[in-house]
């Protein structure tokens, strides 16, 4: 990932990280601050040869040929092997059940001196304040003491024939440990990173849910079932179902309201030409034709007369309307009159419209 890429998120979700990040620094300041401290007292011990007699000391001195020289660590060739052993003596458990006993802290450390040859030990104190830090080393420096003589008379050697310790530098000073604070404040560091990341990651999360439950309230309000449409064009009319059970001519009433007389004044106009041209083109009665079979002109000219099939149909005038009129039904029939139509097989002539 591209770093501008992460500092473009965090800042995209500055209001979720800058709490997280304003704890993690404080969290940091309260532990450089007032976290527990820690303090450390150095004292060094040099392990001395014994003093052992000379031939001419013990011809002067025959005492001294009668003292038990039996130590086993003057027979060794290797001249670190008393210093090892002390050290490891020291870091039993039962010099730190020894500590435990005389009160004083059981955090230390023990090693060999400069070079790490020698006869040169090094204790070091540690404790939450300088007072106890230095307790703690003197308290190892009397065991150090004491399990230096008690290795040497496994055999029952004589104190001429003893290593001695030598304190070389008492614990006087203890000096505070900054690298136990740096490390606290590093841990809360790295807890305040993830805690930033997390926060930075929980406001993305809740942004891409907003916008889905954006989109989704836009796709509802948009589609034609949706609540949105419904409260738009809003509940549909009541119908009455005693009017939508009972028949009767009110579809037909309602036509004929809506249309008005302008339907049947349409129908009249486009019928007066044709009968009147009837009229005139059949002045009398046909030989031959019965009175029933006879047109009235009167009755003609209200009726339509149909034309030839090579006549040209009527023209309906334009439509007032953005919706077509309905036409107004015709009037019934005279009894006992017959159209024009009707009278073309009887020889009368019939009415023609000019073309």
């Amino acid at each position: 990932m591209d770093p501008t890429d992460v500092l473009r998120t965090l800042w995209q979700q500055r209001w979720y990280v800058l709490p997280a990040l304003l704890l993690t620094l404080a969290a940091a300041a309260y532990v450089y601050g007032f976290a527990p401290r820690s303090y450390e007292a150095t004292s060094t011990y040099a392990l001395v040869n014994p003093a052992v007699p000379t031939t001419e000391e013990l011809e002067r001195d025959p005492a001294l040929a009668a003292l038990n020289g039996d130590n086993p660590y003057l027979r060794s060739a290797d001249t670190n092997l008393i210093t090892d052993a002390v050290i490891a003596r020291l870091g039993s458990a039962s010099t730190v059940r020894q500590l435990e006993a005389d009160g004083v802290g059981t955090d230390y450390g023990v090693g060999p001196g400069v070079g790490g040859t020698g006869f040169v030990v090094d204790i070091t104190g540690v404790g939450p304040t300088p007072e106890a830090a230095i307790a703690t080393a003197t308290a190892v420096g009397t065991v150090l003491a004491a399990e230096l003589e008690d290795l040497q008379r496994v055999n029952g050697a004589d104190d001429r024939y003893l290593f001695t310790p030598l304190l070389l530098t008492p614990p006087d000073d203890a000096t505070e440990q900054f690298s136990s604070r740096l490390r606290a404040v590093i841990i809360v560091l790295l807890g305040g990173a993830v805690l930033v990341f997390g926060a930075a990651s929980l406001g993305r999360w809740r942004s891409g849910a907003r916008a889905q439950r954006a989109a989704a309230r836009a796709a509802d309000a948009g589609s034609p079932g949706g609540p949105g449409a419904a409260r738009e064009t809003g509940p549909e009319p009541a119908v009455d179902e005693a009017s939508a059970a009972a028949p009767g001519p009110t579809a037909d009433a309602t036509s004929r309201a809506a249309s008005g007389p302008t339907a049947s004044a349409t129908s009249d106009a486009a019928s007066e030409p044709a009968a009147g041209t009837a009229a005139q083109a059949a002045p009398g009665p046909a030989a031959g034709a019965t009175p029933e079979s006879v047109a009235d002109p009167a009755t003609d000219a209200d009726e339509p007369t149909a034309a030839e099939p090579d006549a040209e149909p009527p023209t309906e005038p334009a439509d007032p309307g953005p919706v077509a009129t309905p036409r107004a039904p015709r009037a019934p029939r005279a009894a006992g009159r017959v159209p024009a139509r009707a009278a073309r097989g009887t020889g009368a002539p019939t009415a023609r419209r000019p073309r």
